[in-house]
């Protein structure tokens, strides 16, 4: 698998788990539980977090 392609799949991975973060927050604060939506909220942060780096060094075409 060449490395542009194999680096899409793995940014792909990280926009999922970052939409399903969005969705455990609004689960999380429709439910009304704050210690999840806190979870939630960090897991989020790391999710962009590890994007940030994937997103600088991504290989060119």
């Amino acid at each position: 698998m060449r490395e542009r392609t194999a680096w899409c799949w793995s940014f792909t991975g990280w926009l999922l788990f970052v939409a399903s973060a969005i969705f455990f927050i609004v689960a999380s604060a429709r439910s009304g539980d704050i210690i999840s939506l806190i979870a939630c909220i960090l897991f989020f942060v790391a999710c962009i977090a590890f994007m940030v780096p994937a997103w600088v060094k991504r290989p060119r075409h």
